[in-house]
């Protein structure tokens, strides 16, 4: 729980003229947390000696035929239940949400709007429930859990940090723990500062945090809940072939991801090392960024989640159909999955020996071309029932090595008699004829008739 406490003073004097205050205490949170909120005081109060308002909304009540709460009936009770999703309604019934800058119409508006009440009352505490609901700035719930007023402010959350640090500057905005409620003193003094190691500025957020929050354990609510004792019960489970072999791909890639993040925070080690072996400050030490961090969970996450199904998760497989696949289905991804990879390796694999058998050719190394043409050949016809090549390139090793084969004594004899091709090899023959066809399209194209 986070709490902070704003001094009232002259401060609550100016709101009374304009506002009705003084009022004792506001519940915010989830629709389940309301329902638990309803009935939990009542089972540690007498009845009828606490008195609960559940607040609905202006939206609501506009649309329903429940009527309006009167600010009366807020103030009598003793605390008032609300949901962030009434908040987020409420925020365009906030008549100070445009003050100062409300724009002239061009016309009277025909229905005059209905400000919400929460803004028209000075609490005396506000309690957020599942506070991390407010972390983030541009929720418009947020927005209007700003705009109260109180005197006692509290946040109850168990999950403080959902992703970074910069989590924890959403609470401190609505605590209004002035100067950190400020996005620069935020970010110049504890955010940047920690995020670099630095050590004073990571003892400075601890002193700072533990005046604010307090941490509930089960030992101080054992009693109070009656908690039953814990049990752990450990099932092991089998994954079919094809499920193994997901995840086994899946393993790859995050060991591949953690090699990556752990190489480059070694050199970040030793770089610092150095630099400190010629310097004398050692405030910070090499650490791993958010986004480094970040990488490591999200592979992790990809594991967790293909023990669940293949199709689980972001990174899982996609399918045009709403329900789940059957291990066939999933099957027959994989092949067609597995069968472009390896399509596209050997491409990638012929192209890189065609580039070497073209630089060979260049540097009138002939029998090295021919070699690597070869090689390339071998490799398609190894793989032929199961990947298929591009043509272009087929054609390509076939005419070059046509081109840069040396002629034997028979065939200079047959070429010197016929001056043409017409004794040659058929597949050679063949792409003669291609080339030919294609250059004279080409001419054609060229040709621009007058």
């Amino acid at each position: 729980m986070v709490s902070s406490e704003v001094a009232a003073g002259s401060y609550c004097v100016g709101y009374y003229s304009k506002k009705k205050a003084f009022k004792p205490g506001q519940v915010t949170g989830g629709e389940n947390c309301q329902k638990h909120s309803v009935g939990h005081p009542r089972n540690h109060t007498n009845p009828g000696s606490l008195r609960i308002c559940v607040y609905g909304g202006v939206r609501h009540t506009s649309f329903s035929d429940e009527p309006v709460i009167d600010i009366d009936e807020l103030l009598s009770a003793d605390i008032v239940l609300t949901t962030y999703d009434v908040l987020k309604e409420d925020l365009p019934h906030d008549s100070e949400r445009h003050e100062g800058d409300r724009r002239i119409m061009r016309y009277k508006k025909r229905y005059p709007v209905v400000p919400t009440l929460l803004t028209r009352v000075f609490w005396w505490r506000i309690c957020l429930d599942e506070a991390q609901m407010v972390e983030g700035n541009a929720a418009a719930a947020t927005e209007l859990a700003l705009r109260l007023h109180a005197k006692h402010r509290w946040c109850i959350t168990g999950t403080p940090i959902q992703r970074k640090l910069d989590d924890l500057y959403g609470l401190l905005r609505f605590l209004q723990s002035s100067p950190f409620d400020v996005l620069r003193w935020w970010t110049d003094v504890i955010s940047n500062p920690y995020e670099k190691g630095d050590v004073a500025a990571m003892t400075f957020t601890h002193n700072f945090f533990k005046q604010l929050m307090w941490r509930s354990s089960k030992a101080h609510v054992w009693d109070e809940l009656q908690l039953p004792p814990q049990e752990e019960c450990v099932f092991w489970l089998s994954l079919s072939p094809i499920e193994e072999h997901f995840y086994q791909r899946q393993h790859e890639t995050c060991v591949d991801d953690a090699r990556e993040v752990i190489e480059g925070f070694k050199d970040d080690v030793s770089k610092k090392q150095a630099a400190d072996s010629m310097s004398s400050d050692t405030s910070s030490g090499p650490y791993i960024t958010n986004m480094e961090a970040a990488k490591l969970f999200n592979s992790l996450l990809k594991l967790r989640q293909a023990c669940c199904h293949p199709q689980v998760g972001s990174s899982g497989l996609r399918s045009l159909q709403k329900s789940p696949m059957t291990m066939e289905e999933i099957l027959s991804v994989l092949i067609g999955k597995t069968k472009v990879e390896g399509e596209d390796a050997l491409r990638k694999l012929i192209v890189a020996l065609n580039g070497l058998a073209g630089i060979a050719i260049i540097k009138h190394d002939f029998p090295g071309a021919v070699s690597l043409y070869k090689e390339a050949l071998d490799l398609v016809e190894e793989h032929s029932c199961d990947f298929r090549l591009d043509p272009l390139l087929n054609i390509h090793i076939h005419y070059n090595l046509a081109e840069v084969l040396p002629p034997t004594e028979k065939s200079l004899q047959q070429m010197s008699v016929s001056g043409s091709s017409e004794n040659l090899p058929c597949g050679i023959c063949n792409i003669d004829e291609k080339m030919i066809m294609l250059r004279e399209e080409k001419k054609g194209l060229d040709v621009i008739p007058v």
